[in-house]
C-alpha cells in the first residue's frame, strides 16, 4: 500500500470517528476532544506535501466559496465577540465550536466529490437511523436508557426515547433531519417497500416522546410523502393501519398500551390550552425566551451580547418569565442575540441560498425533495434542542447537501 493510500484511509477513518461522535455523543466530554482531532485532520489535507495528498487542489464552486466565507467570517466575529462578551471564558468556548463547525464542513465537502463517496455517505446516515431505531424500541420496551441520557441523570422513570443524546428534545430533532434522507434514499432501491413502517416508528417514538413540536413537523412530512407514494406503499400503510387497529383492539387492556394511550391524548389536548393556561408551559417559555433574545439583540445595538453569551445575560427577571430556563431554545434568535444582525443575515443568506440551489436541481432530479424538506424541516428541528451549539451533527447533513449540491451542478451544467 502506498504512502498516498495511507493517508488517504487515515482521512476518512477520522472523518468517520468524528462523525460517529456527532451522532452518538455518548461519553459528552470527549467531544471537544474530537474538535481538536478535526483540525489534526484539516492540517493532513492541506499541509502535508503534495506527493502524499489525498487531492493536489482544493476544490471551489460557488456554492462551497459562499458557505466557506460566511463561515470564516462567523468565526473571526465569534472570536472579536470576546472584547465586550460578559463571559470570555464562554465566548471562547462558543468560538472553539464554531470553528470546529467549520472545519468539519470543509472536510466533508472536500472529500465527498464523486457521486458513489455521495451514496456512501446516505448509507452511513442510514446505519446511524436504524441504529437509533433499535436504541428508541430498547428505550420504550424496557424503560431503560444509555448513561449519558438526562432520564438516568434524574432517576426519571419513563419510556420516553431519549437516543443517545442528554435530552430527548435534542434527540427527536435530529430524527426529523435525517428522516428525509433516509426515507428519499430509501425510494431508489428496493427498500422503499420499508418506508411505511418506518413512518410508523417515527409517529410511535414521536408520540411517547411528547415531542409536540415534532408530531406537527411530522405530520406535515407524512402528506408531503403521500404525493410520492407509490401503489405497493399505499398498500402496506392500510395493512400496517390494519394491524395496529387489530393489536390496539387485542391488547387494549395492557397497562403498557393504557400509559402510552394516556399519554398520547394528554400531548394532544396540551395543545389546545397552551395559550390559556397559566402554568409555564413549553410554548410560553419558548416566548419569552424569543422576547429576550431580543431584548439582548437591541441592548447589544445589534452587535450580538458575545458569543456564548446567552445564559449569562438571561437576568432574574427574566427567568422569571422562564420558570428558570436560560438556554435559547431557537437557533435563530441565539445567533442574533450573541453574534448580532450581520452574522445572522449572513447566515440566514447561507440558508436561503442552498434551498434555492435545490430548487434549481429538483427540475431536473426529483430526488432533491429529500434535502429540500430536510431544510424546512430545519426550522422546526431548530427550536426543539437547548442550544444551537449542542447540535454538531447538523453540520455533517448541511455539508451533505452542499456536496449534493455541487456534484448536480457539475452534472447538469447549472
Amino acid at each position: 500500500m502506498t504512502i498516498k493510500k495511507i493517508s488517504n484511509s487515515f482521512l476518512y477513518l477520522f472523518l468517520l470517528f468524528k462523525i460517529i461522535n456527532d451522532f452518538f455523543p455518548v461519553i459528552t466530554k470527549t467531544i471537544p476532544m474530537f474538535n481538536q482531532m478535526v483540525s489534526v485532520l484539516l492540517f493532513f489535507l492541506l499541509i502535508i506535501p503534495k506527493e502524499f495528498m489525498v487531492y493536489e487542489k482544493i476544490r471551489i464552486n460557488k456554492i462551497y466559496l459562499t458557505a466557506y466565507l460566511i463561515l470564516i467570517f462567523w468565526s473571526i466575529y465569534s472570536l472579536l465577540s470576546g472584547l465586550w462578551s460578559i463571559n470570555l471564558g464562554a465566548t471562547l468556548n462558543q468560538s472553539n465550536s464554531i470553528i470546529s463547525f467549520l472545519l468539519s464542513f470543509f472536510i466533508i465537502t472536500q472529500l465527498i466529490d464523486t457521486q458513489q463517496k455521495l451514496e456512501n455517505m446516505n448509507k452511513l446516515f442510514l446505519i446511524i437511523f436504524i441504529a437509533y431505531l433499535i436504541i428508541s424500541v430498547w428505550e420504550m420496551t424496557t424503560f431503560s436508557h444509555l448513561p449519558t441520557s438526562k432520564a438516568v441523570i434524574d432517576g426519571r422513570f419513563t419510556n420516553a426515547p431519549y437516543g443517545p443524546f442528554f435530552n430527548r428534545n435534542n434527540f427527536a430533532s435530529i430524527l426529523l433531519l435525517i428522516f428525509p434522507l433516509i426515507i428519499f434514499g430509501l425510494r431508489k432501491s428496493k427498500g422503499k417497500i420499508f418506508i411505511p413502517i418506518l413512518i410508523l416508528f417515527m409517529v410511535i417514538i414521536f408520540f411517547v416522546q411528547g415531542a409536540r413540536i415534532a408530531i406537527l413537523a411530522l405530520s406535515f412530512f407524512i402528506i408531503v410523502n403521500i404525493f410520492y407514494s407509490t401503489k405497493t406503499e399505499s398498500l402496506i400503510s392500510l395493512i400496517l393501519i390494519l394491524i395496529t387497529l387489530f393489536l390496539y383492539n387485542h391488547f387494549k387492556d395492557n397497562k403498557l398500551l393504557i400509559l402510552a394511550k394516556k399519554g398520547t391524548i394528554s400531548e394532544i389536548v396540551s395543545l389546545n390550552y397552551e395559550i390559556d393556561s397559566y402554568k409555564q408551559s413549553s410554548m410560553k417559555q419558548r416566548k419569552y425566551l424569543g422576547l429576550s433574545a431580543i431584548e439582548m439583540f437591541f441592548e447589544s445595538k445589534m452587535c450580538g451580547v458575545g458569543s456564548g453569551n446567552f445564559e449569562n445575560n438571561m437576568t432574574p427577571l427574566r427567568k422569571s418569565k422562564t420558570a428558570g430556563i436560560i438556554n435559547s431554545h431557537n437557533f435563530f434568535m441565539e445567533i442574533l442575540a450573541t453574534n448580532g444582525l450581520l452574522v445572522a443575515m449572513l447566515l440566514f443568506f447561507l440558508f436561503v441560498y442552498v434551498l434555492i440551489n435545490l430548487l434549481r436541481i429538483y427540475k431536473k432530479d426529483k430526488d432533491a425533495l429529500g434535502l429540500i424538506l430536510v431544510l424546512i424541516l430545519l426550522i422546526p428541528a431548530s427550536i426543539l434542542p437547548s442550544s444551537f451549539f449542542r447540535f454538531f451533527h447538523f453540520w455533517n447533513i448541511f455539508a451533505y447537501i452542499c456536496s449534493y449540491i455541487a456534484l448536480k451542478n457539475q452534472e447538469f451544467g447549472i
